[in-house]
């Protein structure tokens, strides 16, 4: 009787604790999952390169799950990854995905580099100094928002699909938020 009261409160508490730890890694794999698919949505332009690169900045701690997408193909092109500590590396990434705990310096040198990568950030100070699309955390749910202006400034074409399913769609040289009645962005 108490062996099998023991049997089963051991095997509760490992149920939990495989709750507990799936609880801690699913952000990052839907934030891989994420990056993954926005991949496919975008088109370097006047790119001859057989690789795609994704560049963490600063120690990012989704950077083991993250580094599932290398060697993977994406419309042709071999994904490859990378780990930087400072800017001065980035110039021949795609996709920049900075740590959002960057130290403030660093941050600052993103919002003025001279580079066409796409930013994918998890912080609103990155998103709003220098970030393209923006991973946030809605009630249980991860959702995205992305900065148009700052997208059609790079050598990079978004496909409108991406667009439209985005939780809010900003565009700062208009001020402006779009949402539709299903809560996707429209512009």
């Amino acid at each position: 009787m108490i062996r099998t009261t023991l049997k089963t409160l051991m095997l509760v508490l490992l149920g939990m604790s495989a709750q507990l730890s799936l609880a801690v890694t699913s952000y990052d794999d839907v934030k891989i999952a994420y990056v993954h698919k926005f991949l496919y949505f975008a088109d370097w332009k006047d790119t001859a390169s057989d690789t795609l690169d994704v560049c963490f900045l600063g120690g990012n701690p989704a950077r083991k799950h993250l580094m599932k997408l290398s060697k993977q193909v994406i419309k042709g092109k071999r994904v490859q990854t990378h780990s930087f500590s400072n800017t001065s590396d980035l110039e021949r990434c795609e996709v920049i995905i900075p740590n959002k705990h960057l130290n403030p310096f660093i941050a600052k040198e993103l919002a003025f580099l001279k580079t066409n990568a796409i930013q994918i950030v998890d912080s609103k100070r990155l998103f709003d100094s220098s970030g393209h699309i923006y991973l946030k955390k809605k009630g249980n749910h991860l959702v995205f928002d992305v900065n148009f202006d700052r997208l059609h400034d790079l050598n990079v074409s978004i496909k409108a699909q991406l667009l439209s399913v985005a939780d809010n769609v900003a565009t700062p040289s208009s001020k402006r938020y779009v949402k539709n009645s299903k809560g996707s962005s429209t512009l």
